[in-house]
């Protein structure tokens, strides 16, 4: 159902990942948890807060996330830095 061109809300929250530290800083500020991100340990040390969630997955370095973790955690939409998208 949409109102005025508006898609209705899913019943349950998109599954997010994350592949930059200020993406994830700007998910977890907003407060949506993604499902994974890119270098938890990165993110903990330098970012700090918020905080993530003991059960976001690590997808392994900024530079090379792993493509196999990624393609099995099927997420909705995947997070990024415009650097890494090209």
């Amino acid at each position: 159902m949409a109102v005025m061109g508006i898609p209705a809300r899913a019943a349950s929250p998109p599954r997010l990942v994350a592949l930059d530290l200020l993406a994830t800083e700007l998910l977890v500020s907003l407060g949506v948890n993604p499902v994974a991100v890119a270098n938890v340990a990165l993110y903990r040390r330098l970012v700090a807060k918020p905080a993530l969630a003991d059960e976001v997955m690590d997808l392994g370095p900024l530079l090379e996330p792993n493509a196999e973790l990624l393609q099995a955690i099927r997420p909705d939409a995947i997070v990024m830095a415009a650097w890494q998208a090209g």
